[in-house]
């Protein structure tokens, strides 16, 4: 979660994703044992059951899209402030703001925590709710214009600041939507079944005690104290029942993202909450909304030009590289 490299991880396997499904086009075949084979031996908790399923079930009924850059984990919170300075808040006089959220954006902002510091960058920007919330508040949108390393040096201070008024805590019960989301396509019961309790700890343990940003121990009490504890074990109890795990009964378009977020704040002695149970663009919403949200994105960055892309498969080549290098996108009329 720093330096530029780190748009290599979502660029490169797509690139390779093209590239093998040409291949698999053309006749070409992989081995179905080696994720299995490699989960047996690095998993903590193995699961290969989860690799069935091939040519049944379609992950790609799961394809979401983000309304601003960030990570996933943040769109829910930039929704909730974006409806608090919709209501007229200014910015200048927010006091506080406490994000809950669940386990995932929790951990999110443990593993990005220790690559900021003296080092503040685009990318451990994105992956933090206070920084990313904080330069919405500062500039008034979440934008390229904004991640880039002279932004953020030029107001570095500002953005500090800002995001020292911005707390960041772990909601059980928003957790608990994540699993049911979750839940809605995929019955994960059966796999905590066959592998039974005590390895079910071991292995929450060795996450603990392997990844510092999540304090597994101190999660579980904080569970039992919350009062959600019944809603957790609803959560994990999928409608589909499935009496044994298979990948190829999954319900992908069922399946729900429920990444959401409540704000808090405090603003010139007033008191505010906003809560967004997800986000637009989030898989499982119907496609007019979704087509919708990129085309705002697109003609917001981009400008004009969001049908001529959509119908690309129509355009010549020549056609296409005159509007993708034209100042601002163009109208292309050649097919």
């Amino acid at each position: 979660m720093d330096g530029d490299s780190k748009a290599f991880t979502a660029a490169k396997p797509a690139a390779a994703g093209l590239r093998v499904g040409d291949a698999a086009i053309g006749g070409a075949t992989a081995s179905p044992d080696a994720l299995p084979a490699f989960l047996d031996a690095y998993a903590y908790l193995p699961f290969p059951e989860l690799f069935g399923g091939f040519g049944e079930s379609w992950v790609t009924r799961t394809l979401c899209y983000k309304p601003r850059p960030g990570c996933a984990y943040v769109q829910s919170p930039l929704a909730c402030v974006a409806a608090l300075t919709d209501r007229g808040v200014d910015p200048g006089d927010i006091d506080q703001i406490r994000v809950r959220a669940p386990l995932v954006s929790v951990a999110m902002e443990g593993l990005s925590r220790p690559y900021r510091g003296d080092r503040l960058h685009p990318v451990n920007v994105t992956f933090s709710v206070p920084y990313t919330l904080a330069v919405y508040l500062v500039a008034g949108e979440v934008t390229p214009r904004q991640l880039t390393p002279g932004y953020i040096e030029r107001n570095r201070a500002e953005l500090d600041a800002m995001a020292d008024r911005i707390t960041l805590d772990h909601d059980w019960s928003l957790t608990a939507d994540v699993l049911a989301g979750l839940g809605a396509g995929v019955d994960y019961g059966p796999l905590l079944r066959d592998r039974g309790p005590v390895a079910s700890l071991r292995a929450l343990r060795q996450v603990g005690e392997t990844h510092d940003s999540i304090d597994t121990v101190r999660e579980v009490a904080g569970l039992l104290r919350s009062g959600e504890t019944r809603a957790v074990l609803d959560a994990l109890r999928s409608p589909l029942d499935w009496e044994r795990f298979d990948a190829g009964n999954a319900r992908f378009d069922n399946l729900e993202f429920a990444f959401g977020a409540v704000i808090e704040a405090r603003v010139d002695g007033e008191r505010y909450r906003v809560r967004a149970d997800e986000h637009a663009g989030a898989c499982g919403r119907p496609l007019s909304e979704t087509t919708a949200t990129v085309r705002r994105r697109f003609e917001r960055e981009a400008g004009a030009g969001f049908d001529c892309v959509c119908q690309a498969h129509e355009q010549g080549l020549s056609a296409l590289t005159r509007f993708l290098s034209a100042p601002g996108g163009g109208t292309v009329t050649e097919r």
